[in-house]
């Protein structure tokens, strides 16, 4: 924990000086989703997603923020938009196999060729 709440600092030190720090807003999300710190991590990867709506990174990451807030149908909608462009794209595909808020999403994952099937 003591680890992750360091890094946690130095990203935020990095975006004191650098508020545009893309990578920066990514890796400080993505690491208080891990310690379960949706409130703080929501407004940098909401940030991020305004930015690069095209970083699927982010996107997956801003899905795992809102199912984690309870927000079960943004989550929802964000990982459609995924796989209807990506279909294949394994991050957003393992998150609808996991996450609780697509539990019918999850029982159309077609096991055998690892992709939403309509």
């Amino acid at each position: 924990m003591h680890n992750n709440t360091a890094a946690a600092e130095s990203y935020r030190r990095v975006l004191q000086l650098e508020p545009e720090q893309i990578e920066a807003r990514l890796g400080l999300g993505e690491l208080l989703l891990d310690l379960t710190q949706a409130d703080e991590a929501l407004p940098h990867l909401e940030y991020l997603h305004r930015k690069q709506p095209e970083n699927l990174i982010g996107a997956v990451a801003l899905a795992r923020c809102y199912d984690q807030l309870g927000r079960q149908n943004d989550a929802e909608t964000i990982l459609d938009d995924i796989l209807a462009r990506h279909p294949n794209f394994f991050e957003a595909l393992f998150c609808v196999a996991v996450l609780p808020c697509v539990p019918t999403r999850r029982m159309k994952l077609s096991t055998g060729f690892g992709r939403l099937v309509p």
